[in-house]
């Protein structure tokens, strides 16, 4: 009578030591998993700053177009007040005070101009920091791939020269 233990037919110990390898390549790709894991829940945390800090730049955005639509209607009615005392003959100092309002009103506006380009630019180096995390994932996802081809590979090389050579 014949039994099929592993070891009565031929091959038996070549796909034991496939069983092997493969446990090894397993334990060997769970810290590569987890580190990839890791690295994506980073990456979902960070796209959520940046979706809230894109949202407070639209608010921001928002606010500060009330408030330049605010100042431009200030500055007509201002040179509107400013041309009738000039032809009522309003005295010189009250026009000078308002010329310094309009110059401190314009500078005013410069600034937030500069705010508002500087925070345009953040919002970009953040997409430019998002895309290169995407493009890193991408690349060892790739990277990943390709070790998981080599080394399938591999082990088929050595399964074909086991049964050539057994």
């Amino acid at each position: 009578m014949e039994t099929d233990r592993p070891s009565s037919f031929p091959g038996a110990s070549d796909a034991a030591r496939g069983k092997g390898d493969e446990r090894e390549r397993q334990q060997e790709a769970a810290p590569a998993d987890r580190r990839d894991a890791a690295a994506d829940e980073r990456e979902e945390v960070a796209d959520e700053r940046e979706q809230a800090a894109d949202e407070r730049e639209r608010y921001a955005d928002a606010r500060e177009a009330v408030a330049d639509e605010r100042e431009a209607r200030l500055d007509t009615r201002e040179g509107e007040v400013d041309a009738r005392a000039r032809s009522t003959g309003l005295m010189a100092p009250a026009l000078r005070r308002r010329a310094y309002e309009a110059v401190s009103r314009a500078r005013e506006l410069t600034k937030a101009t500069q705010y508002r380009i500087e925070r345009d630019e953040a919002m970009l180096h953040r997409a430019d920091a998002r895309d290169d995390r995407e493009q890193g994932t991408v690349e060892r996802e790739a990277a990943a791939s390709s070790a998981r081809r080599a080394e399938g590979d591999q082990q088929r090389g050595r399964t074909d020269r086991d049964k050539g050579g057994g």
